[in-house]
């Protein structure tokens, strides 16, 4: 197969996000390899929603967070990535909610976000750091090549010595897409992130 794209690195990807108008988490690399990288992300607050097919997520995180359906009728800034746990059961899908909910300075304390007006199907909650391993890719995430972007990234942890959390692989891989539902295959942009033992992280 190809070698996996290079990643981009926090300081790129924070101007990009910029640029766009985008907040996306902040992160420190704690460690990379050809095509993946170990990341320790900023705690999270989100709203989640369970899933069947990709764009009812997308529908009911988009009406919550763009189109003012909460307690506050207020309608959020964009933020990226979406996250998706695509082998759990049920599915689920993340926003993260924007500053200042979840903080643009890591160190900040972020401000509890309104209620979602559909709380049977939605929640805000609160993720805390979390450690894991990167991998991108472009084109369709369609669960063939999740799955072998995912291998792909197991096989190099294991040959770095770093171990996986319990569950990262299967009910744990989150799938984090940073473009619209519609965009252009070649302009897809897409991570798989599988959960680590922080204390194996150091090479």
């Amino acid at each position: 197969p190809p070698p996996p794209p290079p990643l981009p690195t926090a300081e790129e990807n924070a101007k990009k996000a910029a640029a766009l108008g985008v907040q996306t988490p902040s992160y420190t690399t704690l460690r990379s390899g050809p095509g993946w990288e170990i990341r320790e992300l900023q705690p999270m607050q989100v709203v989640e929603c369970s899933y069947e097919r990709r764009p009812e997520g997308y529908e009911l995180l988009g009406g919550y967070a763009q189109r003012g359906e909460n307690s506050a009728q207020l309608a959020m800034p964009a933020t990226a990535p979406c996250l998706m746990r695509p082998l759990a059961r049920p599915k689920t899908m993340w926003y993260m909610l924007p500053a200042p909910h979840t903080p643009l300075d890591p160190a900040a304390t972020p401000v509890p976000p309104p209620t979602p007006l559909a709380d049977d199907m939605l929640a805000c909650k609160s993720v805390e750091q979390l450690v894991v391993a990167v991998a991108c890719f472009s084109g369709y995430a369609v669960p063939d090549v999740v799955l072998s972007a995912r291998d792909r990234l197991i096989a190099s942890l294991s040959e770095a010595g770093v171990e996986l959390a319990d569950g990262a692989a299967v009910e744990g891989l989150l799938l984090a897409q940073y473009n619209e539902l519609f965009a252009l295959p070649w302009a897809r942009e897409n991570e798989v992130w599988l959960q680590v033992r922080p204390e194996t992280v150091a090479g």
